[in-house]
């Protein structure tokens, strides 16, 4: 799940395809990283790392609705397909562990991991 602010307030839920999507998925990863490293002393360290995502397979698109039944009951769409990520190891921990994308918190951005080589 990652979605893109507007200027409107509202925002947008970018798809795998779209453009900025690697980008903000990229600062997201970078975010959480400053998070552990305030709480544990250790980060990621460099700049602005290198991020390569490349989506393996169909993309199945899935909407939720989240506050159901209340005026602030939000539909959102988020993603779900298996992706080869060339990115540094302690950015793909951080993604395993904490989720890649927006709103871990609420379910997303949980992966599985597939050992395969990428062709």
């Amino acid at each position: 799940f990652i979605r893109q602010k507007r200027g409107d307030g509202g925002e947008n839920y970018l798809k795998p395809a779209d453009a900025g999507y690697e980008g903000l998925l990229l600062q997201n990863l970078l975010s959480k990283s400053v998070a552990y490293a305030s709480v544990s002393g250790n980060g990621f360290r460099e700049e602005m790392p290198e991020i390569n995502l490349v989506p393996r397979g169909k993309i199945y698109q899935n909407g939720v609705k989240i506050k159901q039944l209340t005026e602030k009951e939000t539909h959102m769409i988020g993603y779900m397909y298996e992706f080869a990520l060339t990115a540094p190891v302690e950015l793909q921990e951080i993604g395993y562990y904490a989720g890649f994308g927006h709103l871990g918190s609420q379910g997303f951005g949980c992966v599985g991991v597939k050992n395969e080589p990428f062709l």
